[in-house]
């Protein structure tokens, strides 16, 4: 693809004329689904010429589709957070209004047992 001049837009006619390049250029460099037989053919032959070279492990689709089904462990990472403001947020939830002393102490509860089973 050949480099165009600066294009101003000035006209109606001018925007369809940069939208056609847009176009171009993203169905050039493969951004764009191919949508017609022609379109197919070219995105087919600008694959061929490209030079990929797979790792090992990704050339046998079968090998990677049962490593893909492996149940495998997720790492969670969590933000600190601050107490006091974890407090504040309650509190908004209840829209101010007083907690009844045996619910906050309950709350005390379920916080601790829950921090508790955390760090097993």
């Amino acid at each position: 693809m050949a480099k165009q001049k600066d294009i101003k837009i000035t006209s109606l006619a001018d925007e369809a004329k940069l939208e056609r390049l847009l176009l171009d250029a993203c169905r050039a460099t493969g951004k764009l689904f191919a949508r017609t037989e022609r379109e197919v053919a070219s995105e087919e032959q600008r694959q061929e010429n490209m030079q990929l070279d797979l790792p090992e492990a990704l050339r046998d689709s079968e090998s990677t589709w049962r490593r893909m089904q492996e149940p495998r462990a997720v790492a969670l990472s969590t933000l600190p957070v601050d107490a006091e403001t974890c407090d504040n947020l309650a509190r908004a939830a209840r829209q101010g209004k007083a907690i009844p002393q045996d619910v906050e102490d309950q709350m005390h509860r379920d916080r601790e047992k829950a921090e508790q089973e955390r760090k097993r």
